[in-house]
């Protein structure tokens, strides 16, 4: 008896609450639209997921493309700025001037560039190359379809769902 009751009262909580519950008119008509279309061979959740992999797929494809523009623009920086230090250099070394003027010599010049040019290079490798990395391995994650993959003997094309 001293379990019934507590039980009994519960149950009539609950249907209370169910039965005063209201729809919002949107819930509705999702529903009804839902329901008004026509049944794939796919279910609906294998709908959602496969979208939802396909739009992560594009947004870490975009970024492993990102990264791969912004290291291949870097190193080029960074070789520019190489080059130019180093000629600047000779530059400086084979002016035999006594010219104390505020103004630079044109291999001044030159290493304020190259120095410019590698401090910008390697801003841009070191965003560049964890976009690049990153991006690849989620697009592995998410990604569909055939791929390379180790195996025991060698390389084995692997398709994955």
């Amino acid at each position: 008896m001293k379990k019934r009751q507590p039980l009994c009262v519960m149950i009539c909580l609950l249907f209370i609450t169910i039965a005063q519950a209201q729809e919002p008119i949107s819930s509705y008509s999702f529903t009804k639209k839902f329901l008004s279309q026509p049944v794939s061979n796919h279910s609906f959740q294998e709908t959602l997921s496969s979208i939802y992999n396909e739009k992560k797929y594009i947004r870490f494809k975009r970024m492993r493309n990102t990264g791969i523009v912004l290291t291949s623009v870097g190193a080029g920086l960074l070789a520019t700025g190489v080059v130019l230090i180093s000629s600047g250099g000779k530059e400086v070394n084979d002016y035999n001037g006594y010219d104390y003027s505020s103004e630079l010599t044109p291999g001044e010049r030159k290493i304020v560039g190259g120095i410019v040019c590698v401090i910008f290079g390697l801003g841009m490798e070191g965003g560049g190359i964890p976009l690049w990395a990153i991006g690849s391995r989620k697009m592995k994650q998410y990604g569909n379809g055939l791929r390379l993959q180790p195996a025991k003997n060698g390389l084995a094309l692997a398709y994955s769902f």
